[in-house]
């Protein structure tokens, strides 16, 4: 089996605010600013472009189209460029707010040549956002007079991106959970955010198509940041939303107390899909490895495996399908096949 060179990339919009992407080298410029734009979800993705942040001899710049100063991206593979050799790129679009700093972090020899996100900090969306954002949460926390740390544009944003990545690990630590709850909560350990702000941050990411987190009220109904925030009762897990699990799973928690951990703790379900790497999902990854599967290809179905069983979408066909996918036939015998149908019968 063939293996491949693979770069890990840090893509960093700001200090605490970044997307590591494992890529292989052979991948060109142009599927890294895609892998980009889906990594941090950005809605403005007009003229992109690579620049080498420092060179003796003038910088190279790498557009969508080759011109008279500029390589095309298309044309251009990483291990080409200063990412061989752990150079700095500035990855920029049209809006100037959009600069990234970006550079290979280490290199590594894998099967797998599957682009994926390995590590990420700070918020997952609205990055394209955050300069109106900031006006307005600006405006908000005035009006209230009691608002978060300041600066001149409005709220601090290492506060803002804080609040993301709460609002994350509260939808995958519970599901679904009664806003003035979660808020109490967050008020315990962190700034002093009003409750409308912290419930308008809420809508804003809820309102936007397919997102994560949503609020809905209290008949269930999805709520967006124009709609009245006295009325938002949940935060909820959108993909509960999604497969009309809702009613299910918030009349199962009725009557329950909600797990409130330490701070440290709540903040490492901060990320999107988090699955907890409990003893049995390490124990069927190091099977699958132990059968020949890279880590990677393993950790990807085992997550895949864990994901079906949270939203309800497991069955052994299912697994079977996964498993012959990966070539994993000793796992996919005829006897184990039967045994394992007849059980979920």
């Amino acid at each position: 089996m063939s293996t491949h060179t693979m770069y890990v990339i840090s893509v960093a919009a700001g200090r605490g605010h970044y997307r590591h992407i494992r890529i292989r080298s052979t991948a060109t410029l142009l599927e890294l600013h895609q892998v980009i734009v889906d990594a941090y979800q950005l809605i403005e993705v007009s003229r992109p472009s690579f620049e080498v942040e420092s060179r003796k001899d003038g910088r190279i710049k790498y557009s969508l189209n080759r011109t008279a100063t500029t390589i095309a991206l298309r044309d251009t593979r990483l291990e080409d460029t200063v990412f061989s050799t752990k150079g700095y790129m500035i990855y920029s679009l049209s809006d100037p707010e959009l600069a990234f700093r970006c550079r290979t972090l280490r290199t590594e020899q894998d099967t797998d040549p599957e682009t994926q996100v390995v590590a990420q900090s700070g918020g997952c969306f609205l990055d394209a956002w955050i300069p109106d954002v900031l006006r307005l949460l600006g405006q908000i926390s005035k009006t209230e007079g009691t608002g978060p740390e300041q600066t001149e544009d409005g709220i601090d944003l290492p506060v803002f991106d804080r609040l993301i990545d709460f609002l994350f690990a509260a939808i995958n630590l519970y599901g679904i959970i009664p806003l003035d709850k979660l808020y109490a909560y967050y008020r315990q350990h962190w700034q002093n955010v009003p409750q409308p702000l912290f419930v308008w941050i809420a809508l804003l990411c809820s309102g936007k198509e397919n997102s994560y987190i949503c609020v809905v009220d209290a008949q269930g109904r999805k709520l967006g940041p124009n709609d009245d925030g006295d009325t938002a009762a949940y935060l909820v897990d959108g993909l509960l939303l999604q497969h009309d699990m809702f009613e299910d799973i918030h009349a199962r928690q009725r009557g329950k107390d909600y797990y409130l951990p330490s701070p440290e703790e709540f903040m490492l379900y901060a990320t999107p899909n988090y699955v907890e790497h409990t003893p049995a999902y390490l124990q069927f990854r190091q099977q699958l490895v132990m059968h020949g599967l890279s880590s990677a290809a393993a950790e990807k179905i085992t997550f895949q495996l864990s994901m079906d069983c949270r939203y309800g979408n497991f069955s052994v066909h299912t697994l079977f399908d996964d498993l012959k996918r990966a070539r994993l036939h000793k796992l996919c015998s005829s006897p184990s096949q039967s045994f394992l149908d007849l059980c979920a019968a």
